[in-house]
């Protein structure tokens, strides 16, 4: 968007502290439902300048449709030059978290220290009756999993027994 500084309007925001960079930024970074068009055609905007002073604006501006073809040359002629992206600076701090944020692979959300995928034999009534549960109580059956090897854990924390395995038979020597 132009900006085109009246003396009214640079008296307006002088009164109440704010210079025109200030003024421009909350115009250029206004948020939703914000800016508004207002029935005597001037652009209603309202948000904060960067030390967060809250402050509205109403600036008269036509839209692109009522701009003269040398208005819209004079607009689009900084993007018409060769290689305008190296005028660019790094993106500011808040820019770069919000990609970094946009990159990030998609998945489930984290728990504990992450998840691993096993393969676990089941007896075949016994994986019919989880996955009857996991119809009734509308639970992932990877959660009704873990709640019950949780249980176990911590049953067996509780009662200082190291949980039970299969017994493996004593080797004894015997002398001839």
């Amino acid at each position: 968007m132009e900006f085109r500084w009246i003396e009214l309007n640079r008296d307006r925001i002088a009164a109440h502290g704010v210079t025109e960079s200030e003024a421009e930024y909350v115009v250029e970074h206004a948020r939703p439902p914000y800016p508004q068009w207002r029935a005597d055609d001037k652009l209603l905007v309202w948000g904060a300048t960067p030390p967060r002073k809250a402050m509205s604006k109403a600036t008269r501006s036509k839209p692109s449709t009522a701009l003269t073809p040398q208005e819209l040359d004079r607009m689009a002629a900084e993007f018409e030059r060769e290689f305008v992206a190296d005028t660019f600076g790094p993106p500011p701090p808040a820019v770069r978290a919000r990609l970094r944020r946009a990159k990030r692979k998609r998945g489930r959300p984290r728990t504990g220290a992450g998840s691993q995928a096993i393969s676990v034999t089941i007896e075949k009534t016994l994986l019919a009756q989880v996955d009857a549960l996991v119809r009734r109580s509308n639970t992932p059956r990877a959660q009704l999993i873990t709640r019950g090897l949780r249980f176990i854990l911590a049953a067996h924390k509780h009662s200082g027994r190291r949980p039970h395995s299969a017994s493996k038979p004593k080797l004894t020597a015997t002398a001839r």
